[in-house]
């Protein structure tokens, strides 16, 4: 995807405070590149699964205790 990230989810500001490139999110998560965009720009309703493979990668990526709802907008 040309040009900036906007991010406009939790998702979209984690990635970009953090500076995770998407594509590597994508690939650790097993996602594709297209969808975990449209999430980012909260375009899109993630699946539990989806959620799920995300944190971990996120988990993996940054060494910290990542929850589910500091990425996304739900209740735990």
């Amino acid at each position: 995807m040309a040009g900036r990230l906007k991010p406009n989810s939790k998702l979209g500001r984690f990635v970009v405070k953090r500076r995770i490139p998407p594509q590597v999110l994508a690939d650790m998560s097993g996602c594709s590149h297209r969808y975990l965009y449209l999430l980012i720009r909260e375009r899109g309703n993630p699946s539990l699964k989806f959620v799920n493979r995300v944190t971990a990668a996120c988990r993996l990526l940054t060494n910290q205790p990542i929850r589910a709802s500091q990425l996304f907008e739900i209740e735990e």
